[in-house]
């Protein structure tokens, strides 16, 4: 089986093509013309050049393919970004769910978020089956951006369209290069730049783990369902703890009320005018 997988670049991305080769596919990782995979090599992985944002780029790409991995997408929190993540995002997925029907597509994975599953005040575990629950998305522009994508993949899967959908959590691991959001937290907390945390926490889980989610979705996932990719709940005191334990570093850590946080976000949105703040109201 020959799998097209957008992102291949990206942190997950690259997990997911060296997965899908050891199980015995034939990659097609497709990266962003003129921008370099190095961590991604092997005799069962092809290297494409595409863009989201150039459809004919698209149906060459998916030329002969069997299966679709959509991991592409425009990351982070910064306002100043927010016109280029909804075209990567939104009209890029649209794009190539387009392309995709086109070249008749037999098994397609769009690679969503648990952001767009939500949370509650209440604590409660949350489920696929589960809609938005505040805060207001429009607040968080990622995560409106990632909604819409989602919403337009399970469209298409009402529609006829072999889609099934992954969200998963905030994933770690090795290879993280640039790095990610996600593992800029690791970095911040370890420079110190980080000093202090709030209330709350989050889902971690070994990027390993979920590109094998990502395999299982693309073999065994219903077509119009979600499945969440999810690891261990974690507090950020105790994240910041096992951070600095690992990377030894005595540094002492803070914690900082909600309504500190708050300020600093809004201090935040001033700052990103200018440059990307370290945090913002979103």
């Amino acid at each position: 089986m020959i799998v097209l997988v957008t992102g291949a670049g990206g942190f997950l991305g690259g997990h997911l093509c060296e997965v899908l080769a050891e199980t015995g596919c034939s990659v097609r990782a497709m990266v962003r013309p003129g921008r370099p995979a190095p961590g991604i090599a092997g005799e069962a992985i092809e290297m494409v050049e595409a863009d989201l944002l150039d459809e004919p780029s698209l149906r060459r790409a998916l030329r002969g393919a069997d299966a679709l991995v959509h991991a592409a997408a425009r990351t982070g929190y910064w306002s100043r970004q927010n016109d280029e993540q909804w075209r990567i995002n939104v009209d890029g997925t649209t794009a190539l769910l387009r392309a995709a029907q086109k070249a008749k597509i037999e098994r397609i994975v769009h690679v969503s978020s648990i952001a767009t599953v939500g949370a509650t005040r209440e604590g409660k575990l949350r489920r696929e089956s589960d809609v938005w629950q505040g805060p207001d998305p429009n607040r968080m522009h990622y995560v409106l951006t990632k909604r819409e994508a989602e919403q337009r993949a399970l469209a298409a899967a009402w529609a006829g369209m072999p889609v099934v959908v992954v969200n998963p959590s905030f994933p770690f691991g090795a290879g993280d290069r640039r790095p990610t959001p996600t593992g800029r937290i690791i970095v911040n907390i370890l420079k110190g730049t980080y000093f202090a945390y709030g209330p709350g926490g989050i889902n971690g889980v070994d990027v390993e783990d979920v590109a094998r989610g990502h395999v299982l979705a693309l073999d065994r996932g219903r077509p119009g369902r979600r499945y969440l990719l999810t690891g261990h709940d974690v507090t950020w005191a105790d994240f910041y703890t096992l951070v600095k334990r690992v990377g030894e570093i005595q540094r002492r850590q803070f914690r900082l009320p909600l309504a500190i946080l708050k300020g600093m976000g809004l201090l935040g949105d001033v700052v990103g005018r200018f440059t990307e703040p370290l945090i913002d109201s979103s």
